[in-house]
């Protein structure tokens, strides 16, 4: 199976949810915005940085190749198929840019270190990486929670400070969080 793609797309007003058929193959609808990360202060973490805004996070079939401007289309490097799954009660995505010359490196640490850890933290459902396609930054971390709080725990703040990362992040710049709730939670 070739690895999944995904289109985020966001929105000032509620969309209307895409069909899923034909090159989409699922459609989750998330209401929130930019979000405060990088801090170690819990009280902070994932909190409102920014205006909210509707968030449309789509699976996209082998069809998929390019999207209008104002999407992502992400390809999944990290498992390299699973679907998002339904159910979450937050979605938080963190995204990037590396330097060219790190770049090797960022990905070995991502994908070996990075993502297993923050996949073993309570309350994380599923723990996946992007290469953007369409877009920009150029790569981008999605997480599934069971509680939006999980970011804010300790065990992630714990899994978020080892050396290898400590290093990474001087490569890193055009950080975004983003942190969203399920629509059905927005009356």
């Amino acid at each position: 199976m070739s690895a999944l793609r995904l289109s985020l797309t966001l929105h000032e007003v509620r969309p209307v949810i895409p069909d899923v058929n034909g090159s989409r193959f699922s459609a989750q609808l998330w209401w929130g915005g930019q979000a405060v990360g990088g801090t170690l202060d819990p009280g902070q973490r994932g909190q409102p940085a920014g205006p909210a805004r509707w968030c449309v996070l789509s699976d996209l079939g082998d069809g998929a190749e390019s999207e209008p401007d104002g999407v992502w289309l992400l390809e999944q490097i990290n498992a390299g198929d699973r679907a998002s799954p339904d159910g979450a009660a937050a979605l938080f995505v963190v995204a990037m840019d590396i330097a060219e010359s790190a770049e090797d490196e960022f990905n070995d640490w991502y994908d070996t270190e990075h993502i297993p850890l923050l996949a073993a933290v309570p309350g994380v459902i599923c723990a996946r990486r992007f290469r953007t396609l369409h877009g920009a930054p150029r790569y981008a971390a999605i997480y599934h929670l069971a509680d939006p709080h999980a970011y804010a725990s300790a065990p992630w703040r714990q899994a978020d400070q080892t050396p290898w990362i400590k290093r990474m992040r001087r490569f890193q710049s055009n950080r975004q969080y983003l942190m969203f709730h399920p629509a059905a939670a927005v009356s």
